[in-house]
């Protein structure tokens, strides 16, 4: 299933995000107002850089995956024509 890494990628990052800003702001001893504004803003933001680097990931692994395959098949991927034989 397409962007699947990526967006376990994004909730994993966007709790711990909340968690590590509850905790920072219970330790701080801060208002309950203040804790939870800035745990969901801080979900927010994790989420979507968590986002960005899934896809960052899942595109790399993908790209290195299908040099891997073209290279046992002789062949290397263009972006132009799909693919050049190494043999000619």
């Amino acid at each position: 299933m397409p962007g699947t890494p990526a967006k376990v990628i994004a909730s994993t990052m966007g709790l711990a995000g909340f968690t590590v800003a509850i905790l920072a702001g219970l330790s701080a001893d801060n208002p309950t107002e203040s804790i939870l504004g800035r745990a969901v803003l801080s979900m927010l933001v994790c989420n979507v850089v968590g986002f960005l680097l899934g896809s960052i990931g899942a595109g790399t692994i993908r790209d290195a995956a299908g040099e891997a395959a073209a290279d046992a098949e002789g062949t290397v991927p263009s972006a132009e024509t799909g693919e050049i034989p190494l043999a000619a």
